[in-house]
């Protein structure tokens, strides 16, 4: 089971930097501190943008809210894709994953690593109900995880 760029190209507004639909993206990275390889780069920050230290540590993408200043560092084959709202986007990538996972019964595959989404989702200023919402998901994650 693959995961790509397409996919999130699905959510996204935007994007810049060119990308190859063959790489498979294999987690997200909630914190650019977080060693993870092959990994998606999620931020809402619109403010200085630690791109370097997401690449440095394994990120092939990233998906930042619309508006944000790309650092004029970042790579051209390093495609960043903009979406309006950020959290309800990751969201909805997450949902389609676990949707497609349980779907193709690809059980030889690891679902994509979400280390660091709960600290994630501790910093967004979200509802209750967003929150069970998003509890529910994560929950569906780990049995599929199993």
């Amino acid at each position: 089971m693959r995961f790509s760029f397409a996919d999130v190209q699905q959510v996204a507004r935007q994007c810049c930097g060119v990308y190859n639909d063959d790489v498979t993206i294999e987690a997200y990275m909630f914190s650019p501190d977080k060693q993870i390889s092959k990994s998606l780069y999620i931020t809402v920050s619109k403010d200085e943008i630690p791109l370097n230290k997401a690449i440095e540590n394994g990120a092939i993408a990233a998906v930042l809210p619309i508006g944000a200043k790309v650092p004029k560092y970042t790579p051209t084959h390093f495609p960043v894709f903009f979406i309006n709202n950020v959290l309800q986007g990751v969201y909805v990538l997450l949902d389609t994953y676990v949707n497609r996972f349980d779907k193709e019964g690809d059980k030889k595959t690891k679902p994509m690593c979400v280390d660091g989404v709960n600290d994630w989702l501790q910093t967004q200023h979200i509802s209750e109900e967003e929150l069970i919402k998003w509890h529910k998901l994560l929950a569906k994650w780990q049995e599929v995880d199993k």
